[in-house]
């Protein structure tokens, strides 16, 4: 069975991991006739392909932008912070894991029967967990009357 763990201490790049991960899930995935393995290959594919092209991260960048103008116009009196980050591979193919099994017993529970590998592959399309945003609101004490409480 092959895991992420297999790759992280090799001193490559995330990029370079990834590359190799989803290469070696897809062979693994293939000769064992596995169909969640080569969905989950294919999902590491999107991956890589939003962390090489820019566009996607500019784009995020350029959204987080706009709403940042909207918030200070709308509510001149409060401070944001904003924060994002991509999440670390091992918390993303966890949570990639607890989705797919998550999902493989729900759907037996309500139906009782196992979906097939076409259901499984469709319900991945919904699962986008890659960069996390925080945004930290607060009111200035200097804006805040005498006698009134944050």
């Amino acid at each position: 069975m092959i895991t992420l763990n297999d790759y992280l201490f090799s001193g490559n790049t995330v990029l370079k991991i990834l590359h190799q991960y989803s290469a070696d899930l897809k062979a693994s995935a293939i000769g064992e006739h596995n169909p969640i393995d080569l969905a989950h290959s294919n999902f590491l594919i999107q991956i890589i392909e939003l962390l090489e092209h820019n566009d996607f991260l500019t784009s995020q960048s350029q959204r987080i932008k706009e709403f940042y103008k909207y918030m200070t116009g709308r509510y001149p009196f409060l401070a944001f912070t904003f924060k994002g980050r991509i999440k670390s591979l091992i918390r993303a193919e966890e949570k990639f894991n607890g989705y797919i099994l998550e999902y493989i017993y729900d759907y037996y529970k309500a139906n009782g029967r196992y979906p097939s590998d076409a259901e499984i592959k469709n319900s991945l399309i919904c699962f986008r967990d890659l960069i996390a945003y925080r945004i930290v609101i607060s009111l200035p004490q200097c804006h805040i009357s005498q006698g009134e409480s944050a």
